[in-house]
């Protein structure tokens, strides 16, 4: 697995050093950048993106384009500091019988629910 993320990384630089060139079209050019923006979460691509969409001439693709560099940057800006995608915090893991203890209404712990077939 992590070959194949190595070589994804690797593929999605040499399709940005195209974009680069300026021989690819707009829209082409701005979904390459949005592209490895999603999979790096280098907020440093939306300025290339925000480039990019800049160009594009069709009015609906380019109001597309710049109301998903939009909301990116929402995003972004709503992570806490230094919280990258793959490092939030993960979730309590529990055992398959258990629920956490939130889910757990108040004075129920250690009753024995009775449910009947009509109700299930």
């Amino acid at each position: 697995m992590a070959d194949l993320q190595k070589l994804k990384t690797q593929v999605l630089d040499e399709l940005i050093s195209l974009t680069d060139e300026g021989s690819l079209d707009p829209v082409d050019r701005y979904e390459l950048v949005m592209t490895q923006y999603v999979s790096s979460g280098d907020v440093s691509l939306l300025e290339k993106a925000h480039g990019a969409a800049k160009e594009i001439e069709d009015p609906a693709q380019k109001g597309s384009a710049l109301m998903q560099i939009l909301e990116e940057i929402e995003i972004a800006q709503a992570e806490p500091s230094g919280d990258s995608i793959g490092n939030q915090e993960k979730p309590k893991e529990t055992a398959k019988d258990e629920a956490p203890v939130e889910d757990i209404p108040e004075g129920s712990a250690g009753k024995k629910i009775e449910v009947s077939q009509d109700e299930a």
